[in-house]
């Protein structure tokens, strides 16, 4: 566990093909997104290659860091890794508990799927914002290299 969050890119880098693969496999599926009376649709293998770019611009970030000597946050890195990682495993077990035979006289099915979307939401919302974690560990961890210098 020390030797990844030392290398927090590694783990990034490491998950891409899965994430390609899963992407691929997939290809045929889409993933629609309800706000309000707009639907967003976008296939598997779309959303596969952009979060691939997002993870390997996120890895080169803390590799950037890493060779410009930053003393990266342990918690924030760790909190990050969580966050990323363990929200979207998260995200895709509640995704699971959909009940997708609905009729229009089941509401007990329909308020079952209605506390799943409040749960997604919130999940999905709590994920957004520890994304901040990311940024504020990076520019932290320059400031603390050049403090370190100055001394």
């Amino acid at each position: 566990m020390t030797r990844l969050l030392n290398k927090p890119h590694l783990i990034f880098w490491f998950s891409i093909p899965f994430i390609m693969l899963f992407g691929f496999v997939n290809g045929h599926k889409t993933l629609d997104v309800n706000i309000h009376a707009t639907y967003y649709v976008i296939g598997y293998e779309y959303l596969s290659v952009i979060i691939a770019l997002l993870f390997g611009m996120i890895g080169l970030g803390y590799l950037i860091v890493q060779k410009a000597n930053g003393k990266l946050t342990r918690w924030l890195t760790l909190a990050h890794l969580v966050s990323v990682f363990g929200g979207s495993a998260l995200l895709w077990g509640i995704s699971m508990l959909y009940r997708n035979n609905l009729s229009e006289f089941n509401l007990a099915d329909m308020k079952y799927n209605q506390k799943l979307d409040a749960v997604l939401f919130i999940t999905v919302l709590v994920i957004f914002f520890t994304q901040f974690v990311y940024p504020f560990n990076l520019i932290r961890a320059m400031f603390r290299k050049q403090k370190n210098r100055m001394i």
